[in-house]
């Protein structure tokens, strides 16, 4: 994951997929891709928010305390 600034004015841009690691979960289930944007963790959008505050929504919602069943579930918007 990558969090994008503007070069112009240094306004985050949202929270990137920047690789997926051979073999891992995401890449055995197939429908992330690169350049893929995070829209929505679980439920709760991730825009208009900082990259600091959109990352710690999706620490949050991996952790135990977050998730039960140890799933998450994702929106994106293709890149």
């Amino acid at each position: 994951l990558k969090g994008n600034k503007s070069k112009e004015t240094g306004e985050d841009l949202g929270i990137f997929i920047k690789s997926i690691i051979h073999g891992g979960a995401a890449y055995k289930d197939g429908r992330l891709c690169v350049n893929d944007q995070m829209i929505a963790v679980n439920g709760e959008s991730l825009l208009g928010r900082s990259n600091h505050s959109a990352m710690e929504t999706l620490r949050r919602s991996m952790s135990s305390e977050g998730n039960a069943r140890g799933t998450i579930q994702l929106v994106v918007l293709r890149g």
